[in-house]
């Protein structure tokens, strides 16, 4: 007897990072509106139209392969219009901006030549900063922090601004 929960479960076999791996893989092509282009397929999913996620990944790859010395720092997304499953989605990579400090790539994936998706990345320098700030002097653990309605009663002024209703509250 077979367990439809493990058929499931094998449809993709192998570790997570080649399913990933796989998923973003990019191939380099020929840029017709901006500086690179790259083209990947969507992955199968349950739903009528792609996972927008996948599109999210294969941006972030397209974005990261422009630029060196440099890791994602920030990335703003929109989703233009629905993307067929299991079809190509051509990324062009347009370079913004390469600074000492960050680099800045737009992003636009297009389908059948109309684009379907947009995102805006920037990339950062590694910091040579300590990969923590010190704890703030004098401020107490969490552990050790008044409750709030305590903390309230004791720091706020006397009465201030608040009404009886917000008091009460």
């Amino acid at each position: 007897m077979t367990d439809s929960r493990n058929q499931r479960a094998d449809v993709r076999s192998g570790p997570t990072s080649a399913v990933f791996t796989d998923a973003i893989a990019l191939t380099p092509a020929e840029p017709e509106h901006f500086d690179l282009a790259f083209t990947a397929t969507t992955q199968p999913c349950p739903w009528p139209k792609a996972y927008g996620g996948d599109m999210v990944a294969q941006a972030t790859a397209a974005a990261m392969r422009s630029v060196e010395g440099k890791t994602l720092h920030s990335m703003h997304s929109y989703f233009l219009r629905p993307v067929d499953i299991g079809a190509e989605v051509r990324y062009e990579v347009e370079l913004l901006r390469d600074g000492r400090g960050y680099a800045t790539r737009q992003v636009r994936g297009y389908q059948n030549g109309k684009p379907v998706y947009t995102c805006l990345a920037t990339s950062r320098r590694a910091s040579r900063a300590p990969p923590r700030a010190e704890p703030p002097v004098g401020v107490p653990d969490p552990p050790n922090c008044p409750a709030r309605p305590a903390y309230l009663r004791d720091t706020a002024a006397p009465r201030g601004t608040m009404t009886d209703t917000s008091e009460e509250y």
